[in-house]
């Protein structure tokens, strides 16, 4: 069995599922119980995000493991998003309880209405009241045990979100790792190879002239290839030069941008 947990409102779904049971499957449930289309759902399972063409053998689940019952969590990557506005608040149902009038226990008329003992003579009239404040009791208990429930359901609600905000927090910081290490590897190939590419870009004109000044063997001259210009078209090569150094010029703010992107999410990890 399968405990769906809900970060965004804290509501818990069990699923059926087997250790060949596809992630997709589970996803196409949740579409349906949750109306968060496929492609905006992100599930998880102990900090890994579960890929929707895998089945739960594929992340070690067994049998075993869903006999005791395996915890999913359940995230709406469009509420992850940061300009994102939170979800509704839930609107709470009305209470409708009906609490009885007291016109409803008037005495009626009883022959002890005219005994000359006052205790006996009201005992009819003691009886209505007592039924009728028991009945108004009844009715504040039946309030108040609806309320409870209530309750008791907002804060399970409330603590399956700090569980999916604990995870998450655990995930981030797992994710955070590997793209601080990519990002590092990025930052100091690019730095050695954009220097590469300058150099070699900076230097085309004095390497065509080489390449002019360099004559072929006399035998190769013979069909017409007087030096190594001759074998690639010089405009050909200006005009691949020209794309490169485009190409080149225009990567750089990109790299640029990449690095202001890494800050910025770093920043927001380290504010967690």
């Amino acid at each position: 069995m399968l405990l769906v947990l809900i970060a965004h409102n804290g509501k818990s779904y069990e699923l059926e599922a087997n250790a060949e049971t596809k992630v997709i499957k589970v996803q196409t449930a949740l579409e349906n119980l949750t109306s968060v289309p496929l492609d905006q759902q992100i599930l998880t399972l102990e900090g890994t995000k579960l890929d929707r063409d895998k089945t739960f053998g594929d992340y070690g689940v067994g049998e075993e493991k869903l006999a005791e019952g395996v915890k999913v969590f359940f995230y709406n990557k469009h509420l992850l998003h940061p300009a994102s506005l939170p979800p509704k608040p839930e609107v709470l149902p009305k209470l409708k309880i009906t609490f009885p009038e007291a016109e409803q226990y008037q005495p009626l008329h009883y022959p002890f209405q005219q005994s000359a003992v006052s205790a006996l003579r009201n005992l009819p009239k003691y009886e209505r009241q007592f039924c009728f404040h028991l009945a108004r009791s009844k009715a504040h208990i039946e309030a108040s045990t609806e309320y409870l429930r209530i309750c008791e359901r907002l804060l399970a609600e409330q603590e399956v979100q700090a569980l999916a905000i604990d995870s998450a927090q655990e995930n981030v910081e797992s994710i955070f790792s590997y793209i601080f290490n990519m990002y590092e590897k990025f930052r100091s190939r690019f730095i050695e190879q954009i220097d590469n590419h300058e150099t070699l870009l900076d230097g085309f004109m004095g390497e065509l002239e080489k390449m002019e000044r360099t004559e072929t063997h006399e035998v190769v001259q013979a069909s017409g290839i007087k030096s190594l210009i001759d074998l690639v078209p010089k405009d050909n090569l200006c005009k691949w030069h020209a794309q490169c150094s485009t190409m080149h010029a225009q990567f750089k703010p990109k790299a640029k941008e990449l690095s202001s992107l890494f800050e910025s999410v770093k920043c927001d990890v380290e504010a967690l």
